[in-house]
C-alpha cells in the first residue's frame, strides 16, 4: 500500500498481510470489526486483547469515515491491512481524505479516540497529510512475545 502522501512506504512485511478497501461509510463498521475479530481469533489470541485491538482499529477506521471526506463522495474508501509479523501484530488504517486537526468539543463528549486506541493498543502512530491519513497500531500480545510501552507518534 503506499503512502498517503504518493510514496512508497518502505516496510519488511510477510506475504500473509492482508489488505482491503472498504466503503467509507458508517454502515461498512460492522463488517470491518467481523473481519478483524476473525484475524484477530485465528492468531490464538486472548478474548481480552481481540476486544481490545478491534476497539482501536474500531476507532481509527470510525476517524477516516466521519472526518477524513468531506463533502461525501460514493468513491471514498478506508483501506485496511494486517498482519503478524514475529511476536508482534499490526494494522493500518488508511484513508485518501484530507488531515484535519482534531478540534475542542466544548461538552467534553468527542475527542477521546486517539487516547482510547493509544490505551488499547502497544503502539499507536498517526501520520496526516493533505493527501489521506495513516493510523498504524501494533501490539506485541502474541502468544510468547514481551509487552511493551505506550509510544507516542512521531510527528
Amino acid at each position: 500500500m503506499d503512502h498517503p502522501d504518493g510514496n512508497a512506504h518502505s516496510r519488511d512485511r510477510p506475504p500473509a498481510a492482508t489488505s482491503c478497501a472498504w466503503p467509507a461509510r458508517p454502515d461498512q463498521l460492522i463488517g470491518i470489526r467481523a473481519e478483524v475479530r476473525a484475524w484477530l481469533h485465528s492468531l490464538g489470541l486472548s478474548d481480552d486483547t481481540v476486544s481490545d485491538v478491534v476497539c482501536a482499529v474500531n476507532e481509527a477506521v470510525t476517524n477516516a469515515v466521519e472526518h477524513a471526506y468531506q463533502p461525501r463522495q460514493d468513491r471514498d474508501t478506508v483501506e485496511i491491512e494486517y498482519w503478524a509479523d514475529g511476536s508482534e501484530l499490526r494494522v493500518e488504517v488508511v484513508d485518501r481524505g484530507r488531515w484535519r486537526p482534531g478540534s475542542v468539543d466544548p461538552r467534553g463528549l468527542r475527542g477521546r479516540g486517539i487516547t482510547m486506541m493509544r490505551g488499547m493498543v502497544g503502539t499507536v502512530c498517526i501520520a496526516g497529510g493533505p493527501t489521506g491519513t495513516r493510523v498504524s497500531l501494533s501490539d506485541r500480545r502474541l502468544p510468547g512475545a514481551t509487552a511493551i510501552e505506550n509510544v507516542e507518534p512521531v510527528g
